[in-house]
């Protein structure tokens, strides 16, 4: 089951968006083709991502997310290095969201998990 849409535009005034800059949500890479496709698309005028790890569903890199995850950097290098001739490593930001849900005794194992994955 999918959607007609291909992508909703919604503007919002906010003094942070007046220089021009633009916030690109998708709901998640590996979702489906399409929603891969669109983020690809914008990579070329992107100065920086964002990457949201569920850290409470294994560690938030499955295995199937991890080769997700590693094209996505791949073409995120590849476009930085044909527009800039450099990938700045500030450009990428992991957010590990859900951390309450992680129990507490397995806490380090969970972090660590991400940190080699990444």
């Amino acid at each position: 089951m999918g959607s007609n849409f291909k992508k909703i535009e919604l503007f919002w005034p906010h003094s942070l968006l007046k220089k021009g800059i633009v916030i690109i949500d998708s709901p998640g890479v590996g979702e489906s083709d399409i929603m891969d496709a669109t983020v690809t698309h914008y990579l070329p005028q992107a100065f920086a991502f964002i990457y949201v790890i569920n850290s409470a569903n294994a560690g938030g890199i499955q295995k199937d997310r991890a080769s997700i995850l590693q094209k996505l950097l791949e073409e995120v290098r590849k476009v930085s290095l044909q527009c800039q001739g450099e990938v700045p490593v500030e450009s990428a930001l992991f957010v590990c969201n859900k951390w309450d849900q992680v129990p507490e005794k397995e806490a380090d194992k969970v972090k660590n998990h991400v940190i080699k994955k990444l």
